[in-house]
């Protein structure tokens, strides 16, 4: 691990991260495995703080995670992913205050009508891109403006994600671009084919992500620019320049494939609940104060937590890991607590 920590600090000193994203810095990071976290050159004991990749506050301070059981093999590819965590750490220090709602992205309508209308807008951005055609983005926005009047707390959802996660992952491709412009293209065309396939779009989190890096990589092509000021901004990436598209032709047939996709979708998600229902066992009642939305499905009434939650019983928080599921009563608030046996 060790090694790998010192060779990761040794492309950070090659990076000027004000020139990735107005007033980044570099922040502080760890690596850690089930036993042990090793931060600025020191090992410490794991604790339970440490979840995911993602920042936390550590030390009293804002730093960056990695769990090693993810570690990647190619050192620039690592830094690359270090600095999006960092750039998360960043968004808190900078007071971010336009995440997405998780519990809205729990009850994402996954609408065969929404999910051939998402699709339609993003291949205008791929074309927007790949095209180096300022009217594909200017259907792209005025596509979305639509479909977020029909599908408001999808579009929301989206929104939130493509601007938290999407910044972070278009400042993770520039990093890389600094440390191997090769690697940077291929990264980028592995974008182009993960939006162009249909089956990507379910669930809709990790695919927003792609979405949000490719707005902005198009909005440096045709230098289109986006109030870059955290503190003082409310608005999501795509929703600064989207005012001012035109009216395009709006109709979109449904996708038969995405169609059949939804179905399947339900399907998996209703036996893996009824599955493990079958033989889990009633633990609590309580609050659901925290969960892996990367890792998390709902069908019905029912929650699936495959990862992790945390929950809050008489105001003290505990984490349960593994595979737990929630039968809600009132919304979030209040939910019977299954576990396996």
């Amino acid at each position: 691990m060790k090694k790998i920590y010192d060779l990761i600090v040794s492309r950070l000193e090659k990076i000027d991260f004000g020139m990735l994203y107005p007033k980044f810095h570099c922040f502080s990071f760890a690596l850690y495995n089930k036993d042990q976290v090793l931060f600025d050159g020191v090992f410490y004991p794991y604790d339970e703080r440490f979840i995911g990749n993602t920042t936390i506050e550590f030390n009293e301070k804002q730093i960056a995670i990695w769990n090693m059981d993810y570690s990647i093999n190619d050192i620039d590819v690592f830094t690359s992913k270090i600095v999006h965590e960092m750039f998360h750490a960043f968004q808190i220090e900078q007071a971010e205050s336009r995440f997405p709602s998780e519990i809205d992205g729990l009850f994402y309508d996954y609408n065969p009508i929404n999910l051939s209308q998402k699709i339609k807008e993003t291949e205008c951005l791929i074309k927007a891109f790949q095209n180096k055609s300022i009217s594909f983005i200017d259907e792209f926005h005025s596509r979305r403006n639509k479909r977020n009047t029909e599908f408001s707390l999808e579009g929301n959802y989206e929104a939130g994600i493509e601007t938290i996660e999407g910044t972070a992952r278009f400042v993770e491709l520039k990093t890389l671009g600094i440390l191997d412009s090769t690697l940077q293209k291929k990264e980028i065309d592995k974008i182009l084919i993960n939006l162009s396939n249909y089956r990507n779009y379910i669930p809709i989190r990790k695919v927003s992500y792609d979405i949000g890096a490719l707005y902005l990589l198009t909005c440096d092509l045709f230098n289109m620019k986006l109030d870059t000021n955290i503190p003082e901004n409310n608005t999501p990436i795509i929703i600064q320049h989207s005012e001012k598209a035109k009216s395009y032709p709006e109709h979109v047939d449904i996708i038969e494939d995405v169609k059949i996709m939804t179905e399947e979708y339900a399907t998996i998600n209703a036996k893996k609940v009824f599955d493990f229902m079958k033989t889990a066992s009633f633990k609590i009642k309580a609050k659901i104060v925290g969960f892996d939305p990367m890792n998390t499905i709902r069908s019905e009434e029912f929650l699936l937590f495959e990862h992790f939650v945390r929950i809050e019983v008489d105001g003290k928080q505990e984490n349960i890991f593994g595979t737990a599921c929630a039968k809600t009563i009132k919304g979030l608030s209040i939910v019977d607590l299954f576990i396996a046996n």
